[in-house]
């Protein structure tokens, strides 16, 4: 029924939103489906095959993305973000109402769908001839790491390796790689990201629920033998007190002030820090939070933190809704 498997203030709007939505069945709908998807000339529009992972192993549309659908709830931080444009596959006997109660939930997360459809013998058969079938396991990534640890990893690499070749033979790279701690990690997308580059990565979030989300996430990715998660309190004064020394600790949307002290002793010297979270003028802005000052961080503030660092980055980044975000990267040069 849709009132369990719908948060209740979709309930009211059901009916309108069921109604938008049609399941491409119809031979015509899906050669205009398929045509659609082999016209798309960028990003914009992404394509989210549903079935089993056995399924899209064996065969799926060019550039499509596999999410299960039985993990779709605990992996809509694999989506691309709010507002883009979707196509749904679904497995071709899973129920009508079950589609559209699907289809309802993402377009009010919210997402444009644009179109919705079952695999079926006649989709794949037209699929083949308009030469858009392919098989194995790979499967786009539609989702993205914190602009500001995307923009800046390739210098901070290149900054980490220069200090590593100068001081080849003394220092044995911890796993084979560089190491990072992502504080707050929530879904885990920037530990991911981190650990598709070689990173060894362990993640912490207070939130059991978080940590499950993300080691499912690093599962999916085959990722899981070198980006592990954890449960613990980061306001607990001795929650990071036994791990080592990193080459970078990273964090976003999260402020804790009195873990900044925490952050310096854990980068190791030639190391770094990425933080990208909520500064003063969220309130102003159309969304409107957050609105507690101990969430938000004053200008300059991260500069008086890290001073004697080397600062790469310090500026303020808006995101679509019009809050600014910190964006500052420095590096322990001590």
């Amino acid at each position: 029924m849709i009132q369990k498997n719908l948060p209740g203030f979709l309930v009211g709007l059901r009916a309108i939103n069921i109604a938008m939505h049609k399941i491409t069945i119809e031979r015509e709908d899906i050669l205009e489906l398929l045509r659609q998807w082999k016209s798309q000339k960028d990003s914009s529009l992404s394509c989210v095959d549903t079935r089993s992972r056995i399924d899209f192993q064996e065969t799926h549309l060019i550039d499509s993305t596999s999410i299960p659908f039985e993990s779709l709830w605990d992996r809509v931080h694999e989506l691309p973000p709010h507002g883009a444009s979707l196509i749904i596959l679904f497995n071709k006997d899973l129920p009508h109402t079950t589609i559209l109660e699907a289809a309802t939930r993402l377009s009010v997360s919210p997402y444009q769908i644009t179109k919705i459809c079952t695999v079926s013998a006649q989709f794949l058969c037209l699929a083949e001839e308009e030469g858009l079938l392919t098989t194995g396991g790979v499967s786009r990534r539609l989702w993205k790491a914190s602009p500001c640890l995307e923009e800046c990893i390739e210098l901070i690499e290149k900054e980490i390796k220069g200090i590593k070749e100068e001081g080849e033979g003394k220092e044995e790279m911890k796993g084979g790689g560089l190491l990072a701690y992502d504080l707050a990690c929530g879904g885990g997308r920037d530990a991911v990201f981190l650990g598709e580059r070689g990173w060894q990565v362990k993640g912490y979030d207070v939130l059991s629920s978080q940590v499950a989300k993300a080691s499912l996430f690093a599962l999916s990715s085959s990722l899981h033998h070198q980006v592990t998660f954890f449960q613990i309190d980061l306001q607990d004064p001795l929650s990071l007190s036994q791990l080592d020394q990193a080459d970078l600790v990273c964090v976003s949307r999260y402020l804790h002030r009195p873990l900044f002290s925490r952050i310096r002793s854990l980068v190791k010297k030639g190391g770094f820090v990425v933080y990208h979270t909520f500064m003063e003028g969220c309130r102003e802005s159309k969304v409107g939070r957050p609105r507690k000052e101990q969430f938000l961080l004053k200008e300059n503030e991260l500069r008086l933190i890290f001073d004697g660092w080397k600062i790469f980055e310090d500026r303020i980044f808006l995101i679509p809704d019009g809050r600014p975000l910190s964006f500052f990267v420095a590096q322990n040069v001590h």
